[in-house]
């Protein structure tokens, strides 16, 4: 049985598919003969006749459970870790933070962040940060920094951060993933 929740979203799908014949294509939950309740992807195609009149649908519906799942954990994981946890591009530019980091740096939502950038590095820090992710860089290695980090108050906290490198198919350095743990 389709899961009442989903149930409006899954109707409005069929009859959209059926009004214009088009594929259908959707994620919804339904519940097992236990009432567990799992994720399931549906598409098929419209069957028409040779005038266009619509017969039925050829599809399938296939369990996606532990796929989603998966893919929910992750949007938790970095979420529920008590780090500050960053991917940044090659050039320091954050790409995705998770709300430790930004709520800690007082960033507004959205806004474009680097993690080397002097609006974020005690100053007395900022050369031997900025240097240890050049010579990550220039090594393609794990780099690790003591610093301070600005807090959204305008106070400093001791961070050890550590980035390591994502690598494309020719071992050229694309971008990395990161941490700040307190220095304590």
């Amino acid at each position: 049985l389709c899961f009442a929740q989903d149930y409006s979203m899954v109707q409005e799908v069929f009859e959209r598919a059926r009004a214009k014949k088009t594929v259908l294509d959707f994620k919804f939950r339904m519940k097992d003969k236990n009432g567990k309740i799992r994720w399931f992807h549906c598409s098929g195609s419209p069957i028409t006749d040779p005038n266009g009149k619509l017969l039925s649908f050829y599809g399938l519906c296939k369990d996606i459970n532990e796929a989603e799942q998966t893919a929910r954990e992750m949007v938790l994981l970095p979420e529920s870790l008590p780090l500050m946890i960053w991917k940044i591009d090659p050039q320091g530019n954050v790409v995705y933070s998770n709300s430790r980091f930004t709520k800690y740096i007082g960033a507004p939502p959205g806004a474009m962040l680097n993690v080397f950038d002097k609006a974020v590095v005690h100053p007395d820090d900022y050369n031997a940060s900025f240097n240890a992710f050049a010579t990550g860089t220039r090594e393609k290695k794990t780099f690790v920094v003591k610093r301070r980090l600005k807090c959204g108050d305008g106070s400093y906290s001791p961070f050890v951060t550590k980035g390591t490198p994502i690598f494309d198919e020719n071992q050229n350095v694309i971008g990395w993933y990161g941490t700040c743990t307190p220095d304590e």
